[in-house]
């Protein structure tokens, strides 16, 4: 009582070479789980922007911070109704 099993076979259509996938490069590849990371650009732009600090801080702090005013060293705080 066996019995042979007969399966066909199809055959599966390839693309034709009109339609091949363009590459991506390792840059782009990078590029984009990279900014698939939300944790990653976030860390990015925190960086981005003590380097903008570290660029502009001559304009953000326009005084030096080696030199020390040693007349108002020793002043008391203003109370918060004397200015």
């Amino acid at each position: 009582m066996a019995q042979s099993a007969t399966h066909s076979v199809t055959a599966i259509p390839l693309a034709p070479a009109a339609t091949v996938l363009r590459q991506r490069s390792l840059w782009r590849d990078a590029a984009r789980r990279f900014f698939k990371n939300r944790l990653a650009v976030f860390g990015l732009t925190i960086v981005l922007f003590f380097l903008f600090l570290a660029i502009f801080a001559d304009v953000l702090a326009p005084y030096r911070y080696d030199k020390v005013y040693f007349d108002k060293v020793l002043l008391l705080p203003l109370p918060s109704g004397d200015r």
